[in-house]
């Protein structure tokens, strides 16, 4: 049994208008679903942390810097977020403590008079650069 064309024409358009509504309720709902979350860099340049994370982002997603005070803003879908909050903890750490030796030997200036005077101005230099009493 076939419907009368303008019953066919009805139901395509109504099916159609059920479609498009799926779709943008679908495409509303993805929007909904985006989370930004703000990072303070410590260690690391805000330029550094941009070539990291942005291979990471989706194609909705997003970045704003703030180089000045050294933020980063990022906005993704929460999994991509969580992520990047993962990975800027991991290299944003404060670099690794060093060691110095220092080996000191006693000298003596008395029988050189040049030596004196170096050794003299040495102690001078050493004290006012780098040694506070």
């Amino acid at each position: 049994m076939r419907r009368p064309l303008i019953m066919r024409r009805r139901l395509t358009a109504l099916a159609l208008a059920v479609v498009l509504t799926a779709g943008a309720a679908t495409a509303a709902a993805s929007a909904a679903v985006m989370t930004a979350q703000v990072f303070q860099l410590r260690h690391i340049s805000v330029a550094d942390a941009v070539r990291v994370i942005q291979p990471l982002l989706s194609e909705e997603g997003s970045f704003m810097v703030q180089p000045a005070v050294s933020r980063l803003t990022v906005q993704d879908r929460p999994e991509i977020v969580a992520r990047v909050a993962e990975l800027i903890e991991v290299i944003d750490r404060a670099p690794n403590k060093f060691h110095i030796r220092v080996d000191l030997y006693l000298a003596s200036n008395e029988k050189m008079p040049e030596a004196k005077q170096a050794i003299g101005e040495l102690g001078s230099f050493f004290q006012k650069h780098f040694y506070s009493y």
